[in-house]
Parts: C-alpha cells; structure tokens; sequence
C-alpha cells in the first residue's frame, strides 16, 4: 500500500494557477478561498481532499473569471504534489468540462467527483 502525503495549497498559489490558466488572479470570494483551504486541512483522505478543491473552486466562485479553469488546474496539481500520476487520455478535456459543468449546476456530489478523480490516476 502507498502512503500518500497530501499537499496544500496556499491562497497565493491558487491565485497564481488563475493566472496561469488565463485569468487576472482578482479574488472576489476571499473567504470561501480561504475556506477551500482550510477545509483540505480537515478533510481526510488525498481524493476527498481533490474532491473538496475542485467542488469548491467551481462552485463558489471565487474569482472574477476562470473558477472551472482554476479548479481543474489546481486539482490536478494536488493530485501531482500529493504524488500521483495523472493520466491523460483522449476524451479527458470533454470529460473534465463535463464534470465541471455539472459541478457548477450542482448536479453532481462530492463523492462522485471523488470517484471521477481517482479514475484519473495511475
């Protein structure tokens, strides 16, 4: 069994994955960001933890723009920092906006993005 060491992220990196993915880094939502990553902090477990992440960053808007961009980036670096191997496969990027989407319409619950993320993985 591999022992996996969760990896938070600070409210600066997460501001500069906005910017990475296109966006001006303005926080509009400072308290649910600082929030999302508490919450990692409390939360057990590196997919439950991703779940969190990635639910939150979608669905609280956070940011002025780019929060479903945001939140798959910064999900999938937790996931690599926390040491897992993402995989990447031909219908990825339609699946993903698909699951953020229905994140967004909250049409789908944090275990089944639990469940969607660790079959992203290796």
């Amino acid at each position: 069994m591999i022992l996996l060491k969760s990896y938070y992220p600070t409210k600066e990196e997460v501001i500069e994955i906005n910017k990475s993915v296109g966006s001006n880094g303005v926080v509009v939502n400072e308290g649910a960001l600082e929030n999302t990553i508490e919450t990692l902090h409390i939360t057990h477990g590196v997919f439950k933890q991703a779940a969190v992440l990635c639910c939150n960053l979608t669905s609280l808007h956070v940011f002025v723009d780019g929060n479903k961009r945001t939140a798959l980036a910064a999900t999938i670096t937790f996931l690599k920092l926390s040491g897992l191997k993402v995989r990447h496969y031909k219908n990825l990027e339609n699946e993903a906006v698909s699951i953020l989407y229905q994140i967004a319409q909250n049409k789908i619950s944090k275990s089944e993005v639990e469940k969607w993320l660790k079959r992203l993985v290796e």
